[in-house]
């Protein structure tokens, strides 16, 4: 398992923005994109540039990246792919009729948006993973007054990613080493037997790992003690964006 989360160059200038603005910055972008018009060839001009300058940006960041968009465009085109057969009303007429199959160009117009516009989201959404660390990310939505249990949710679950890896790491080499000349058969064996185990020892570093917390003095509410000052270049993120919504909203 790959958190790219962690392998961010810190010294990239996006990773030392404030993260709070990251994340005001990032609530108009995507505002502004679910608020795109999709009306003419021209507006799907602008939105594919705008689809390609967003994912440019994060591959400059991370270009490790490139495989959660490949993943994730073969998921949205699954979700969307019946979107073309389906027309905006019942007086459209087919645009294309083959063998009895009709595709509608207001049902292909809503795919195209569609698409490009959850691939912008994506994008601005691992932007802002990939250059915040998790306790400033935390630090954000409790700004936002997030309730603290959900917090204290999201923080402990992060750490269990870790467990899980570390514990699937061992798991994969046990069986490697005890299943290296044995049939199909006894190996399924194994793997059933190793998946409890796993469940087992994962419930078991977990439970601890809540006692260290608790421990150390821990009550329900996560305390962040690092403060973020504000930049100019914080302040030029937001009027991007807001110059952005507002361009949307008068363009509309």
């Amino acid at each position: 398992m790959e958190l790219i989360l962690q392998q961010t160059q810190n010294d990239h200038w996006m990773v030392r923005l404030n993260s709070l603005g990251k994340m005001l910055s990032a609530i108009i972008l995507i505002a502004g994109i679910l608020a795109l018009p999709f009306r003419s060839s021209f507006h799907l001009f602008w939105l594919t540039a705008w689809t390609f300058a967003l994912i440019a940006v994060a591959l400059s960041i991370n270009f490790k990246l490139i495989k959660y968009f490949s993943r994730s465009a073969v998921m949205f085109l699954l979700l969307t792919i019946a979107l073309p057969f389906h027309p905006a009303s019942a007086q459209e007429a087919a645009w294309i009729k083959i063998d009895g199959i009709a595709l509608y160009q207001s049902g292909v117009q809503q795919l195209a948006a569609t698409f490009l516009k959850a691939m912008q989201i994506l994008a601005v959404s691992l932007i802002v993973v990939v250059t915040t660390p998790y306790t400033r990310l935390l630090k954000s939505l409790q700004r936002f007054k997030i309730p603290d249990w959900v917090l204290a949710i999201l923080m402990y679950m992060f750490r269990l990613i870790f467990l899980m890896e570390q514990e699937m790491a061992r798991m994969k080499r046990a069986i490697n080493a005890r299943s290296a000349k044995i049939g199909l058969k006894r190996k399924l064996q194994i793997l059933i037997a190793f998946t409890g185990v796993y469940l087992a020892r994962l419930m078991d570093r977990s439970e601890r790992g809540y006692q260290a917390m608790i421990a150390r003095g821990f009550r329900g509410k996560i305390e962040f003690w690092d403060e973020e000052s504000w930049s100019l270049k914080d302040g030029i993120l937001l009027a991007i964006s807001a110059t952005f919504f507002l361009g949307v909203v008068l363009w509309r």
